[in-house]
């Protein structure tokens, strides 16, 4: 708003260079090499297979795509939250926007910090606690209340959706052999995504049926 659209795509460069400094000094694993290559459809059917064999990469998928549905999607109307409630326009569009991104930094960083998570447990106390204060801040999402109050609502669902969807990930991640990492976790984003878009949709339709409020309630 300050500064206009060129400065902060200067500064979104530069904050990438970090990361891309860091990619020379990776040195991932040596990995078993397979014995046979098959095609994509086999490898495909492969990890539906070893999904459902497996009891909790199967949990893990489906409350990826639930946290998907009640979290992430409302965040897909901030659009219609910022000028349709607050009368804010662009300006409004790109604060509830940054305060989701700073929701999501403050997250990562406290999973960065945070001792990682013991296999074969799906959901540790501390993870349904964030996860039933997501799913309150996208309800809280589409109450008309005061400017401040759609920031911190959209800053709790930056930080939950973040945080979930580490720890979901986390979780598959752990329970996967190494010839089934990419299969697997290529079905894993898929349903995420999609699941994402198909509530975005769903809810797009309960705005333009009921109201902004009613549809985040749902």
């Amino acid at each position: 708003e300050r500064l206009g659209i060129q400065p902060g795509l200067v500064i979104s460069f530069f904050l990438f260079c970090p990361a891309i400094m860091l990619l020379p000094f990776l040195r991932p694993r040596a990995l078993a090499e397979r014995s046979g290559k098959g095609s994509f459809l086999e490898d495909l059917k492969g990890g539906f297979v070893w999904i459902r064999q497996h009891r909790l990469p199967q949990q893990i998928l489906l409350l990826s795509a639930l946290f998907a549905v009640a979290i992430r999607a409302p965040s897909e109307l901030l659009p219609v939250i910022a000028d349709g409630l607050y009368q804010m326009g662009a300006t409004g569009l790109g604060q509830l926007g940054s305060a989701v991104g700073i929701g999501a930094l403050a997250s990562a960083m406290i999973k960065a910090l945070a001792a990682s998570r013991q296999g074969g447990r799906l959901l540790s106390a501390g993870d349904s606690l964030i996860a039933l204060l997501g799913i309150l801040a996208a309800a809280g999402l589409g109450v008309q209340l005061v400017w401040g109050w759609a920031l911190g609502m959209a800053a709790l669902v930056g930080f939950a959706a973040t945080y979930l969807g580490v720890s979901m990930q986390a979780g598959m991640q752990q329970q996967l052999p190494d010839q089934m990492r990419g299969r697997v976790m290529s079905l894993f984003a898929v349903i995420a995504m999609g699941a994402t878009s198909v509530g975005a949709f769903v809810l797009g339709w309960l705005v333009e049926v009921f109201s902004v409020t009613s549809a985040h309630a749902g």
